[in-house]
């Protein structure tokens, strides 16, 4: 059962909370009012956050369908948060069909530790039943925060296109690293 609760992270170096609301793109701008408080290892002084355990889907309004699963990392410098993703596609349908074990690297900005807006960019070649395919994806969405068992869930919802596909959306989902929920 999901419910929503104070998510936090713990700093492994140096130890360090940080608050913000619920309704940030990004959980580390010490200057926010109080709410769920996130924090997480650092890079050059910069929060690294840990994308683990994603699951994606991609749906065209003409049914083709493309899934996998994910992990990654997120930075934050400031107030603005970079992402770095991979995705291993699991199956397809439609368009996708017979695609499994293919790789896009994905680059993105905006919420993927927090709640607002996201952008993300996927490329990379698939593999089907008629060929390699070089893919292109590019997505906007919204990132909204739950918890369940003690875990931090970030959920994912965009729009964007595919290239000779067209329009498509998008649902993601992945846990954060060093998080639980209060």
């Amino acid at each position: 059962m999901s419910h929503r609760r104070t998510p936090f992270l713990a700093f492994a170096i140096p130890v360090v909370l940080l608050a913000t609301a619920c309704n940030r793109a990004s959980p580390t701008a010490p200057q926010d009012p109080p709410g769920p408080a996130i924090a997480a290892s650092t890079t050059g002084g910069a929060p690294v956050f840990g994308l683990i355990a994603g699951s994606f889907e991609l749906v065209s309004p003409q049914g083709a369908a493309l899934s996998g699963t994910y992990s990654g990392h997120a930075q934050s410098i400031g107030r603005r948060e970079s992402a770095n993703i991979t995705v291993t596609l699991t199956g397809g349908s439609g368009e996708f069909d017979g695609v499994a074990g293919g790789v896009l690297i994905g680059s993105g900005t905006g919420a993927f530790t927090g709640e607002g807006s996201f952008s993300l960019t996927l490329q990379g070649a698939i593999p089907g039943p008629r060929g390699t395919k070089t893919m292109r994806v590019v997505l906007h969405g919204t990132s909204t925060l739950a918890c369940s068992a003690g875990t931090v869930i970030v959920l994912q919802q965009g729009a964007g296109s595919v290239a000779g596909l067209g329009r498509v959306s998008a649902t993601a989902s992945h846990q954060l690293t060093n998080a639980g929920c209060l």
